[in-house]
């Protein structure tokens, strides 16, 4: 392998003050936050936040109730428990009385949610992947029964992330156990029933991808070309380096990135350890999650452009570090807002109380956004002193949602709170009636064609994902007012159309 070390020494920055500056939604649950109870044991923990096209939210993890079992709660818009999901807007799934720890929820354009993550089973622990209806019972269409038990021919494998194609093909990512080299990824596809697709590197699985002495906790995104992305914690010569691969669609190394399909960043310390991974508008990839020494650790924040090299117009050649308390700084979710500015949540050690839940906002320069938050960084209490936050969402009128979990020792709880951030919104409040505007096929797998009032030409096309994520701009005019959208993902996207008049639209599309 033609390995890439990239050597980042480390600039200390200026500790910044955390008091929080953004305004919690009142709307939104009590006072902008949400809280639930939902376990009482200390590996009761929130890892992941889906935002559905109707305005609801789901919140996921691991909860303990007799094992440690699968956990999501519903909420409706406003912050008020989904009495229509689960048991009073909560679903705890147990899975053949094994402890079942979900860490990856991925939803479906039918409105199900695929979980990946690990269970316990008699003999060994093995890669679980479930599916659950839109009601919150198990879909035992999948799988045997709603699970599958996969494992990887090494001694331990765990699930850590998990992707839907646009063909409803579901990807997932974990790590195994392969002696005597140790830890390396795992990436393997299936149908939409569950089975397998051979059709993906012979049997469905790419395993022991790399000479790598280690491989850990892998993320995933797909790019709008059906290539998959995956970035995890990948050792090198005793040394743990932010380790990016890009995989074609049949499951080989794209040797056209980074020139050997594999891209290696060395921020020096115990960890370089990906929280996630996005792709901006412009195909830039956007990483983040946290480096440096062990107890030590500080925020990082990779960019690298379409070609897998750092990007030397973001931050310090392409790298950003940022410590807050000096201890523990910890990165678990990214995103793109629609203006191109970079969002990042996680937590950090107060030395005070524990853990503290925070958000910070990047420049698309990679410079600290001081219009957000206290210099950057937003801070959050909760009703308990510790706090973590996991995951983000920007809704299509421009609040941002976080969620997390916050425990008082014993007992944990969902956390979730809204603002109104300063965010651009999605999609504007004031739009033309929806029989202004008609677009069909809808639902389609290749082609949408717009028309508009009166016959007038798109001038400008923004699409969102059901995040609010910027997916796709089209600034020139297309006088057939027909655009071809077969590389998006499947599921539920939001347009916002400017015509040559200046007149704005607003529709959505399903993509099969």
């Amino acid at each position: 392998m033609n390995t890439k070390c990239i050597l980042f020494v480390l600039i200390s920055l200026t500790a910044i003050d955390r008091s929080q500056a953004q305004t919690l939604d009142p709307s939104f649950g009590n006072g902008g936050i949400a809280e639930t109870y939902f376990g009482q044991y200390v590996d009761s923990k929130v890892h992941d936040m889906l935002l559905q096209p109707d305005g609801k939210i789901v919140v996921c993890g691991t909860t303990y109730v007799n094992s440690y079992d699968f956990m999501m709660i519903r909420y409706l818009e406003n912050g008020t428990l989904d009495s229509s999901f689960g048991e009073s807007g909560k679903a705890f799934i147990d899975f053949d009385n094994l402890n079942n720890y979900g860490l990856a929820y991925a939803l479906q354009a039918d409105g199900k949610i695929v979980v990946v993550g690990h269970s316990t089973t008699p003999n060994y622990e093995s890669i679980s992947i479930a599916r659950i209806n839109d009601d919150g019972t198990i879909d035992t269409s999948f799988g045997d029964n709603g699970i599958i038990y996969q494992t990887t021919g090494s001694y331990e494998c765990y699930g850590n992330d998990v992707v839907i194609q646009p063909d409803g093909k579901i990807l997932v990512a974990g790590k195994g156990i392969y002696p005597p080299q140790g830890e390396d990824f795992f990436l393997a596809r299936y149908h939409a029933d569950g089975s397998l697709d051979t059709s993906f590197d012979g049997d469905g699985k790419v395993e022991n991808i790399n000479d790598l002495s280690s491989g850990a906790q892998p993320v995933i995104t797909l790019q709008n070309d059906g290539k998959i992305l995956l970035s995890g914690m990948g050792g090198v010569a005793g040394q743990q380096h932010y380790c990016t691969m890009r995989f074609l669609d049949n499951g080989s190394l794209d040797n056209t990135f980074s020139d050997d399909g594999i891209q290696l960043t060395l921020i020096p310390g115990d960890y370089n350890w990906p929280g996630n991974i996005v792709i901006q508008p412009d195909q830039k990839i956007v990483i983040a999650g946290y480096s440096g020494p062990w107890q030590f650790e500080q925020f990082s924040i990779i960019r690298l452009d379409a070609n897998g090299n750092l990007d030397s117009d973001f931050a310090s050649a392409g790298i950003f570090t940022h410590s807050i308390n000096q201890g523990l700084d910890l990165l678990n979710d990214v995103l793109i807002q629609p203006d191109g500015k970079i969002l990042a949540c996680g937590y950090t050690i107060n030395p005070n109380d524990g853990y503290d839940f925070v958000a910070m906002r990047l420049n698309e320069d990679g410079s600290i956004d001081n219009d957000f938050g206290e210099n950057g960084v937003l801070n959050q209490t909760f009703s308990f002193s510790e706090s973590r936050a996991v995951a983000m969402a920007i809704q299509p009128d421009g609040k941002l949602l976080i969620a997390g979990d916050s425990p008082d020792f014993t007992n944990y709880h969902t956390a979730i709170a809204r603002y109104d951030a300063g965010i651009p919104a999605s999609i504007p409040n004031q739009l033309s009636k929806g029989q202004d505007i008609q677009i069909y096929p809808n639902p389609t797998s290749s082609h949408i064609q717009i028309d508009l009032a009166n016959g007038s030409i798109i001038d400008q096309l923004y699409i969102y994902d059901i995040k609010g994520k910027l997916i796709e701009i089209t600034l020139a005019k297309h006088p057939s007012n027909q655009f071809d959208v077969s590389q998006l993902q499947t599921g539920i996207y939001s347009i916002y159309i400017v015509n040559k008049h200046g007149q704005t639209f607003k529709a959505r599309f399903i993509k099969e």
